[in-house]
């Protein structure tokens, strides 16, 4: 677990999600501006059922008022993904790494009809060239208004800047 002024990032471990209660209850505390970021990506070696999605919905339904953002769009579950996205007010994604998601396909159409407000641009960087990834978003079929909110007005907004 790692933290700093303005984000708490949690990592999947072997035998999946530890949060403390106590971390938890704080950063979900109202007015906190502590969000947390769990990875959605499997290192190697690291089973792909302790980074689903469903582990999220389970702690955003425990604790409400905490806002969390899964990265990389949970790329190996895009159904529960999109679904723990749309069910729960508190959680939204990012979808960096792109270059990589064989399910963009999938996720577009959702994140142009249902989820405009929901998704954050981002690069993985240094894993992907920050101007490949700007291409490649740029080129996901993703409607221009959705786009500007991907791209900037959600993270504006969420980060309250």
């Amino acid at each position: 677990m790692k933290r700093s002024s303005r984000s708490l990032t949690v990592s999947s471990r072997g035998d999946g999600m530890r949060l403390s209660s106590s971390t938890m209850a704080s950063a979900s505390k109202p007015g906190s501006k502590l969000p947390t970021l769990p990875k959605k990506a499997p290192p190697p070696r690291v089973p792909m059922k302790n980074t689903s999605p469903v582990l999220v919905d389970r702690v955003a339904s425990d604790f409400p008022e905490l806002r969390i953002v899964m990265s990389h769009a949970a790329w190996n579950f895009p159904q529960e993904a999109l679904a723990t996205v749309f069910r729960n007010e508190n959680v939204f994604m990012d979808i960096s790494d792109v270059t990589m998601n064989m399910w963009m396909d999938f996720y577009v159409p959702v994140i142009n009809r249902r989820l405009a407000d929901k998704v954050f641009f981002g690069s993985a960087h240094p894993f992907t060239p920050l101007s490949e990834a700007l291409d490649v978003t740029g080129a996901l079929g993703l409607e221009e208004d959705v786009l500007e909110k991907v791209m900037y007005g959600n993270a504006k907004k969420f980060l309250n800047i």
